[in-house]
């Protein structure tokens, strides 16, 4: 459970209370506050706005007579609302809306929110991701609150974040796999079947594995972002045939991912047989699966580039390219798709992950909208829980 609490200055904080069962579920909460520690320190480093990430403040255990115990661990409080709640509330927005406003605005709003996202928070990753992975970045783990230049992003909740030199690594003890499987790679469903080892047969799903978990989840979220956003009714003769191509090649990967992802989380809540699963998803074959899903977005996202490439800002969509060209850096299937080397191949190298810059350079040529662009509020409250996550 994570809270919003004031501290003795009186000053707004985030306060997270953990139930420890064991002396290494108690060892985990110590990690993470250290991480924040190391995450605050990077991102200050960079010259980046601290207000995007938590500030570790204090912890507190209280021992239990059955169980290791109670830890509250008190941070900073990064401002705004989920994600996730904002875009379900713009969505329900949205149907009353069409009539009222322009469907270029609503792509330009798209474009902008998608955009300013990467633009955000891709440098915050690339600053901490020498030393730290977060590993669960999802809408759930993003605040959005409106700004007077447009929407604000951060990042939170860095429970199941890792030692980036250890987990590049593969050091025994550096973290298994972990977080929302919707927003994995094909690399995290290969392992879920047949473990890190098998990774050592295949070069790029281990360098997707080890360096890029978080540019491909935070570059999912975006692609969420944007499809969620755009207009359920026609824009352009010109681009309309390719948006409806990239928005059911999106609700295809999405429904594929929710339905072998539903599993996993019944299996971690103790409604199912991991050893099970693993048989039957290894039969089925499901990170060629998610490949293929993953692939097909790819090619859409490469025909909506094209299609808006040379437009005018009057038709919301003359940053559509930058955006698309950024998430292709960060949206990799495992390998090429397209006969054409991805960026993930040049990474092979790399320490770090470094997709997330690539990102950002390319995002920051999406436009502005115009000002008659509206700007949405979002009324939902703050709501930060686990139930979508798992770590084993």
């Amino acid at each position: 459970m994570v809270w919003e609490a004031t501290d003795a200055f009186g000053e707004a904080c985030a306060l997270k209370e953990i139930r420890c069962r064991s002396e290494a579920d108690l060892k985990g909460v110590r990690a993470e506050g250290r991480m924040l520690e190391v995450v605050r320190r990077e991102v200050s480093a960079a010259g980046l706005p601290l207000s995007r990430v938590p500030a570790f403040r204090a912890m507190e255990l209280e021992r239990g007579a059955q169980q290791a115990g109670k830890v509250r661990l008190a941070m900073s409080l990064v401002p705004g609302t989920a994600l996730e709640g904002f875009l379900e509330t713009r969505r329900q927005e949205l149907r009353g809306e069409t009539d009222k406003m322009e469907g270029q605005e609503l792509c330009a709003e798209a474009c902008l929110y998608a955009g300013r996202l990467l633009l955000q928070l891709a440098p915050i990753l690339d600053a901490f991701s020498t030393q730290v992975y977060h590993r669960d970045i999802t809408p759930r783990n993003i605040q959005i609150q409106e700004g007077v230049e447009g929407p604000e992003f951060g990042l939170v909740d860095f429970g199941l974040a890792v030692e980036a030199p250890r987990w590049r690594a593969g050091e025994p003890g550096a973290g298994d796999l972990g977080g929302d499987g919707r927003y994995w790679p094909v690399s995290a469903w290969f392992v879920f079947c047949f473990g890190t080892r098998a990774l050592e047969k295949d070069a790029k799903l281990r360098a997707e594995y080890r360096t890029c978990l978080d540019a491909h989840s935070l570059g999912l979220t975006a692609l969420r972002c944007l499809v969620d956003l755009l207009p359920g009714r026609p824009v352009s003769h010109m681009v309309d045939a390719p948006l409806q191509r990239l928005c059911a090649a999106w609700k295809q990967y999405w429904a594929d991912a929710r339905k072998l992802w539903q599993p996993i989380f019944d299996a971690f809540r103790g409604a199912g047989d991991f050893n099970e699963l693993r048989k039957q998803f290894t039969q089925a074959k499901v990170h060629h699966i998610v490949r293929d899903d993953l692939c097909a977005i790819r090619k859409a996202l490469r025909e909506v580039g094209q299609a808006c490439t040379g437009l005018s800002a009057e038709t919301g969509l003359a940053g559509m390219p930058a955006l698309c060209d950024a998430l292709l850096i960060m949206v990799q299937p495992g390998g090429a798709d397209d006969g054409r080397p991805t960026a993930l191949h040049a990474e092979l190298a790399m320490p770090a992950c470094r997709p997330v810059r690539q990102a950002a350079d390319a995002t920051a040529k999406v436009r502005q909208p115009s000002q008659s662009t509206a700007s949405p509020s979002s009324s939902s409250s703050l709501a930060m829980s686990g139930d979508s996550t798992f770590g084993c």
